[in-house]
């Protein structure tokens, strides 16, 4: 309704802005939700930051498992989805998957190739670390302490960036692969530019 005001009336630019705002914005929810997660699970009284990053693996494997197929898909509402399977209304689930899955294919090959060639490079280049690193050269003491302290590695938080870029690609290729065939060569995509 908000976009209806802002995406001029012309079909191609109105898909077009669509397709790309989109897979964009579940792109910003993912990558914020970890950080909730990583604060409930602490809250909760994990005293090990293993206990902590196992929490949030689990908590966000399951979030994005709910966001991405059930919610997307399914319904816009995630409270639709919980009191029908609550209630038991297992073929109104079914008749939604069958119905809309085929349609939504092309949200989640963008979101792949987003996360492959735009999300993924930045998380290796890291780009806030480095403009950190290269004011700190510039601004702090030349000691040996302060430039061992600036040469730091970021810490990898695999609770944060395991299941966005491995689990969940995962089920995305596999869902939709027998489906839209052209989601399996984004997902091999992925996983060649990532982990090749």
């Amino acid at each position: 309704p908000i976009l209806d005001k802002i995406i001029p009336e012309s079909p191609a630019i109105r898909a077009t802005l669509q397709g790309i705002m989109a897979p964009m914005l579940v792109n910003v929810a993912f990558n914020i939700a970890p950080l909730a997660l990583h604060a409930i699970s602490v809250y909760q009284g994990n005293t090990s930051k293993s206990a902590v990053e196992q929490s949030v693996i689990s908590k966000f494997s399951w979030f994005l498992f709910f966001q991405s197929f059930v919610v997307i898909i399914i319904a816009s509402n995630l409270v639709e989805v919980v009191n029908d399977i609550v209630s038991g209304k297992w073929d109104r689930l079914l008749t939604g998957l069958r119905e809309t899955f085929p349609m939504k294919s092309s949200l989640f090959f963008n979101l792949i190739l987003q996360k492959s060639f735009v999300t993924m490079p930045l998380m290796c280049l890291k780009p806030a670390p480095m403009a950190q690193l290269a004011l700190a050269y510039m601004f702090r003491g030349k000691t040996q302490r302060a430039l061992l302290d600036t040469n730091q590695p970021t810490d990898f938080e695999p609770g944060q960036d395991y299941p966005q870029y491995m689990i969940m690609m995962m089920q995305i290729t596999l869902a939709f692969m027998t489906i839209t065939p052209v989601s399996l060569i984004a997902g091999i995509a992925h996983f060649m530019v990532c982990y090749a």
